[in-house]
């Protein structure tokens, strides 16, 4: 029986959740309708750290504007 590899951990497959983060936190943030400069976008989308994604997430929801998500 062939067992497939355990990809959790893998470089490749943080990326890939970090990704899915930030896509997700930018959703958020643009159903919030909070403003965000481009500059903040773009900083959103090439963060690779998981944790400082999820502390902008839990930010994002309670957040009034950008400088509470990034502050």
């Amino acid at each position: 029986m062939q067992t497939r590899p355990v990809l959790a951990n893998t470089p490749q497959a943080k990326a890939i959740r970090a990704e899915g983060i930030a896509e997700t936190v930018l959703k958020i943030i643009k159903r919030r309708e909070i403003c965000l400069t481009e500059e903040q976008r773009q900083r959103i989308l090439t963060c690779h750290d998981t944790d400082q994604l999820d502390t902008w997430f839990d930010r994002a929801f309670t957040a009034a504007d950008a400088e509470d998500i990034f502050g």
